[in-house]
């Protein structure tokens, strides 16, 4: 066809073609005929081959034999029979590939047939040319179904070199792409966390209480006053927490109470340092020297703590340092009525305006926020310190909103006192008492999340760490003196079944001789029966501590501890924080403690202040890995194993034994009593 084109485009005459195209189709007819005649010779030579097996049987049947000969016979027919049954299925095998491969042969020749008429479009004789390849169409349609059973093979092997083509094609294809890398499985990188620079790279506070005390004389910027207060209360050294905290709060008031650091907002302070430091007079000591030349009293510093004893305990050290100065302190914390607090805060004058009556307020957050909306002319307009003890703790009520009240009431906004800014000249037109917030806690979180929360402005941490010349304070991954505890605390670990803890606890009071023993539980209720066990062996004086009892209950039992009168105080985890309770010589955690934390904060009610100290941890072996793991996890290594002999307990066991039986009888009239009532 293409040889058709090229002639016509160069002119030759129509009827050449006619004649060359009349000569192919001849030629086509004639192999056509010739293929037909041969597929009619083998149809003829098979059936032929089908008539002579099938006259070769009655001849065996007629002919009279012997019985060997004719069992041959029959052998013989069998195995013709056998052959007539394998050509059978040959020829419906090849039967069935010639159909498949009448059908692909079809789809081929109709292609070609419209390529071929596409052409034939350009010549003037279109119709005598459809008519052609009509014919032709029919007798390839004849030709194909007699064509030989070899044919699917040829086939077959036409396919395989298709896909042999067609891979090459894709490789080809591939080359064709620029390939940036191979796909590695590699390992994924853990991601570590990257703290702000203020938490990763503190200010270290030296651990050993010990060590490195600064004299009070020696102290810069410490007013005469305060040295004469320190020394009427027995004080003549500060601890390392006190030597770094009160320069640091004390730096920005060189120039006056409301112009802070020339001008500029004090930076915020945290500090992160064991149980029985001085944490507290590390706060109380700068907040005093602060206001002491105030004239008119309002309330510029606010001191907040999670339960009502700490506040009691906060407020006891205040009033001891303002007893000779004009500085009034209130207590907020519900211990008294709430009408009688409002007396203490505010007073009403003649004219109607509201006057404060107090310069420092010792409060807990529940009680404060009560204050705050409820008790008129109650205003935080001039804070100057906002103080948060055991700010960790802390931490987790700030969901309730009451840091937010706090900064409302501190800054009303218009003219009385804007909320912090960006300096301009009309910000510093009018002077207003910068707002400094001061963190205190033995467990400080490390969660900026957390922290966060509190708004601190530029914060500045002050740590105390074990090894301060080996600490590595540049990987900021790490906050360096997460959890510490006092140097002079010696820690041990005993490991007992669940029915031994009490035998435990005898032995170390009455074979051991401790005496002022703080003994911590999990719950209330444990608290209460270990108490009602160990009150049935009758030669112990016990005594229990917990939140059911009222606060004068309490603050009478606390009395008579620190006196010496009680051996063993039984109490749950409401009296681990910040208590500072005197002369505790040995604790016990008698239920292995949930968290870090409160572990952390239990050993920390003894070895205060320089002195000696024990802690025991009853341990049961399905515990001991989790403890020891939440130990090491940061960075506790040291504590010791303390193993009691069998005969040591034998001696206990028959007064064990009567007190769980008068135990028994205890709890059921305690239950008769509940359900009389």
């Amino acid at each position: 066809m293409a040889l058709f084109t090229i002639k016509r485009f160069q002119g030759d005459s129509v009827a050449d073609d006619k004649s060359h195209q009349q000569a192919l189709l001849e030629n086509l007819q004639q192999r056509i005929k010739a293929r037909t005649e041969k597929s009619k010779s083998l149809n003829d030579n098979s059936t032929n081959d089908q008539s002579t097996t099938i006259k070769k049987k009655p001849k065996n049947k007629v002919n009279k034999k012997t019985s060997s000969s004719y069992e041959d016979d029959i052998d013989k027919e069998s195995e013709a029979d056998k052959d007539l049954e394998r050509k059978k299925r040959k020829h419906v095998k090849s039967n069935n590939d010639i159909t498949d491969y009448k059908v692909t042969k079809k789809k081929q020749k109709k292609n070609k047939l419209k390529e071929e008429e596409s052409d034939l479009k350009l010549s003037s004789n279109e119709q005598d040319i459809k008519k052609q390849k009509k014919k032709k169409v029919r007798d390839e349609e004849d030709d194909i179904k007699d064509q030989d059973v070899d044919s699917p093979m040829e086939e077959d092997k036409d396919e395989e070199d298709m896909n042999e083509e067609d891979v090459e094609k894709k490789d080809e294809d591939l080359d064709v792409f620029t390939v940036l890398g191979d796909v590695e499985n590699k390992k994924k990188k853990k991601v570590q966390r990257v703290l702000p620079d203020w938490l990763a790279q503190p200010t270290i506070v030296d651990h050993d209480i010990k060590r490195n005390q600064t004299d009070v004389c020696d102290m810069k910027g410490l007013d005469q006053r305060i040295i004469t207060m320190l020394k009427e209360n027995d004080i003549t050294n500060f601890f390392p927490v006190q030597s770094k905290v009160i320069p640091t709060v004390l730096a920005p008031l060189r120039l006056g109470l409301h112009i802070g650091n020339v001008g500029y907002r004090p930076r915020d302070v945290c500090v992160s340092a064991p149980t029985g430091s001085g944490k507290t007079l590390a706060f109380v000591i700068p907040v005093v020297q602060a206001l002491l030349d105030r004239v008119i009293p309002q309330v510029r510093a606010l001191i907040v703590l999670p339960t009502k004893e700490l506040a009691d305990q906060v407020y006891t050290v205040f009033s001891s340092y303002c007893r000779n100065t004009a500085l009034k302190i209130a207590l907020v914390a519900g211990s008294k009525p709430f009408a009688k607090e409002q007396e203490l805060l505010v007073r009403q004058r003649s004219e109607g305006c509201f006057c404060s009556l107090v310069d420092i307020v010792v409060a807990t957050p529940g009680r404060l926020v009560d204050h705050i909306n409820l008790t008129e002319g109650f205003t935080l307009q001039h804070l100057r310190f906002l103080v948060i003890d055991e700010a960790d703790r802390m931490m987790d009520n700030v969901s309730k909103g009451w840091i937010a009240e706090v900064e409302k009431s501190a800054f009303p906004g218009g003219e009385c006192r804007p909320v912090p800014a960006i300096i301009t000249p009309s910000s510093v037109s009018t002077s207003f008492p910068p707002l400094q917030k001061l963190l205190f806690s033995a467990t400080l979180s490390q969660n900026p999340e957390k922290l966060t929360q509190l708004k601190l402005f530029h914060p500045e941490l002050l740590t105390s760490v074990i090894k301060t010349s080996d600490a590595n304070h540049d990987n900021k991954g790490e906050f360096v003196g997460k959890f510490t505890t006092p140097v002079e605390l010696t820690e041990f670990m005993i490991n007992c079944t669940a029915g031994e803890k009490p035998l435990m606890v005898l032995h170390l009071i009455i074979n051991l001789c401790f005496n002022n023993v703080l003994c911590f539980t999990n719950t209330i209720e444990e608290t209460h029966r270990l108490y009602l066990l160990i009150k049935a062996i009758g030669s112990i004086n016990v005594e229990e501590f917990s939140s059911l009892l009222s606060k004068k209950r309490r603050a009478e039992i606390l009395k008579k501890f620190k006196a010496g009168k009680i051996q063993i105080l039984i109490a749950s985890d409401a009296m681990a924080r910040g208590m500072d309770v005197e002369n505790v010589r040995c604790v016990i955690s008698y239920d292995v403690p949930p968290f870090i934390k409160t572990y952390i904060h239990r050993v920390g009610r003894t070895a205060r202040a320089g002195r000696a100290g024990i802690a025991f941890s009853l341990v049961q072996k399905s515990e001991a890995t989790k403890f020891k793991s939440m130990l090491s996890n940061v960075g506790k290594t040291d504590i010791k194993p303390h193993r009691v002999r069998r005969q040591h307990l034998e001696s206990l066991e028959q007064q064990y034994e009567d007190a769980l039986r008068q135990l028994q009888l205890t709890l059921k009239e305690e239950k008769a009593i509940q359900y009389a009532v």
